[in-house]
């Protein structure tokens, strides 16, 4: 069995070191995503259909399909979402009510730094 190699940023504070993992920071970036009402997914997120093994799979690589994270150093990074959105919205105003939501949850939650948030539309879905 193949060991991923996952991107890792570590901080030191006066009590010893803390690491923090992509899968850390996609997490929060997609929790973050699911406060917008006009996010209809993330690209490549389960669905109902996706068998046991496949989640654990997924879990197991650590890569969360959908989020890109990049670190950079003195812990800033970029992060790149591919979302699909509700037809009828305004793609921009959307976009950059994404970029501030994850901006706002990753500094928050993780004390890091956020240089930059792509946001790649992927697709509209009328419902």
């Amino acid at each position: 069995m193949k060991k991923y190699e996952e991107e890792n940023i570590n901080t030191t504070v006066e009590t010893g070191d803390i690491t923090v993992s992509e899968n850390v920071i996609a997490s929060i970036a997609k929790n973050a995503l699911s406060e917008i009402e006009e996010v209809h997914s993330v690209v490549g997120e389960s669905s109902n259909s996706k068998s046991f093994l496949d989640m654990i799979s997924d879990k197991a690589t650590g890569k969360d399909k959908g989020i890109k994270v990049e670190f950079k150093e003195n812990n800033e990074l970029n992060i790149e979402v591919f979302v699909v959105l509700k037809y009828g919205t305004n793609l921009i105003s959307v976009s950059k009510v994404i970029q501030e939501k994850i901006k706002d949850a990753v500094e928050s939650i993780a004390g890091m730094h956020v240089l930059d948030i792509d946001v790649f539309i992927e697709g509209v879905i009328a419902e």
